[in-house]
């Protein structure tokens, strides 16, 4: 049974000594006297040795762990005592000097190691990833460093003022487009964003994320009209075979430029009576695919042409095929570009009321799920709706 030691003391025990004793730390911490079960002179000692016991071991622990009182492997003491070990053990706890913070300096990103990581994991070609490290090589000039990790965004914006600043060799115009200047900074969001989210470099904020191009206009081409797909179809017959055969495609598949040029003769398969395009795609926007080619070229004669060519060998080997297209054209009195074929497709496509995913898809404009639902019936899905198109003549 419990008793307070300054009002009870069992026998053999003297009532002086226990409270000279036991009591000094407790009534020195707290000014208190602590409940304890007591029945002999040896019961005092033990306790007392008892309590320094856990005082050290209490001490000892937080010098391990700065900061921390441990309590939990002292649940046995009477509930006072508990107070009393914490408040013995506490003052030195908070006495402690402040760690010292260390600032630890993130490890250099170079704009190559980011873009190495990028296109480990994504699907951009080599061609798209030669263009996109040009644009680094540029930015790092301007900066004077290819420190990823030391780039802000009014560093972006100054490049972005740079480009729009810069002449245009290519047309001889004074400047490049707004377009261009927009399409040139977009892979540095994307690589950035990249690292953002793989935690490259410590990197928690894209510094490009925010810059835009004011007065951008996207999307003017304008479809060519039937009786312009037409002429342009007609009057391609008599030109030359890469130049024939790249108007065709173009205006048949709605595939872009650099899709048409990059692909060879092992692309197009016989698979019973389609004649299937494995597109590798170009760049981010353009997705690889697998899609079956119209009637219409085929009666015009663009698999034969196909079996003249070596199996590996590329389709077009012109430089500059699109613009040589282009050019000739303009020589017909039609002042659109090849390109406008590709957009005429998407309205095509609308009106054969092919669904938007698989319109998608067909062009490459998104990384739909058509495939994996279709399965093997993709191709001869797509082929239902691309043949509902009128053939040109």
């Amino acid at each position: 049974m419990k008793k307070r030691s300054h009002v009870v003391a069992r026998a053999g025990c003297n009532t002086r000594r226990f409270q000279r004793r036991f009591p000094k730390d407790v009534q020195r911490v707290t000014g208190k006297v602590c409940w304890l079960p007591v029945k002999c002179e040896a019961d005092i000692a033990a306790a007392e040795s008892e309590f320094q016991r856990r005082v050290d071991h209490a001490r000892m622990l937080q010098r391990m762990r700065p900061g921390q009182v441990f309590l939990s492997h002292n649940r046995t003491l009477p509930p006072a005592m508990l107070t009393t070990l914490a408040n013995v053990v506490r003052p030195e706890i908070e006495h402690q000097p402040e760690p010292a913070i260390v600032k630890v300096t993130p490890p250099k990103l170079t704009f190559t190691a980011m873009l190495d990581e990028w296109f480990g994991e994504s699907n951009v070609p080599e061609d798209r990833q030669r263009y996109i490290r040009t644009i680094f090589d540029k930015f790092a000039a301007m900066l004077g460093h290819d420190d990823a990790t030391q780039v802000d965004t009014p560093a972006v914006n100054n490049f972005k003022k740079l480009l729009l600043a810069t002449p245009n060799a290519r047309n001889g115009k004074k400047k490049l487009s707004k377009n261009t200047v927009k399409q040139t900074l977009s892979p540095i969001k994307t690589a950035y964003q990249f690292a953002v989210n793989n935690g490259l470099g410590g990197l928690t904020v894209n510094p490009a994320r925010s810059i835009t191009v004011e007065g951008v206009v996207v999307g003017t081409r304008d479809d060519f009209t039937k009786e312009e797909e037409r002429t342009i179809l007609a009057a391609a017959r008599d030109q030359r075979n890469e130049i024939r055969w790249f108007t065709w495609l173009m205006a048949m598949s709605g595939c872009s430029n650099k899709e048409a040029v990059n692909a060879s003769r092992d692309d197009f398969i016989r698979e019973g009576y389609l004649l299937i395009w494995d597109i590798k795609g170009t760049k981010t926007d353009y997705r690889a695919r697998v899609i079956p080619l119209r009637s219409a070229l085929i009666a015009e004669g663009f698999e034969n042409w196909l079996d003249t060519l070596q199996p590996t060998q590329a389709l077009f080997s012109e430089l500059r095929i699109g613009a040589k297209t282009n050019d000739w054209i303009k020589s017909l009195g039609i002042s659109k570009t090849v390109y406008s074929f590709r957009h005429g497709m998407k309205t095509k496509l609308r009106s054969a009321m092919m669904p938007s995913d698989e319109r998608n898809y067909y062009q490459g404009h998104a990384a739909a799920d058509v495939a994996a639902t279709y399965g093997t019936n993709l191709a001869t899905t797509l082929a239902v709706y691309i043949e509902r198109i009128p053939a040109p003549f």
